[in-house]
């Protein structure tokens, strides 16, 4: 799991690699591309990535950084098993204890 702070105008050209990679913004506004098909995200908002799935992200030439959680690994086929809905739904209660946490 790792914290990044990616700063405006960057880019990661479409690529691939062999293991699943999900995340979820906690701040600032940029561009997924994921599979043909390009989608904005905003803080709050999640993304799964399947292995070997083109893949790239893109921030506008202004405005703030964003700030996101990404976690991704080589994983065994035991971890694997684990479902997509269940691995973003963690993501997101980390996040809404990150953004408003609990008394």
């Amino acid at each position: 799991m790792m914290l990044y702070r990616i700063d405006a105008g960057t880019r990661f050209d479409l690529h691939r690699h062999g293991f699943p990679e999900l995340g979820v913004i906690l701040s600032g506004e940029a561009r997924v591309s994921l599979a043909g098909e390009e989608r904005p995200v905003r803080p709050g908002d999640s993304y799964y990535i399947p292995p070997d799935t083109p893949h790239g992200f893109l921030l506008p030439d202004v405005g703030e950084p964003v700030l996101l959680i990404d976690v991704s690994s080589e994983l065994s086929k035991d971890a694997e098993a684990i479902s997509p809905d269940a691995i973003l739904e963690l993501a997101r209660t980390v996040t809404r204890r990150l953004v408003a946490p609990e008394p």
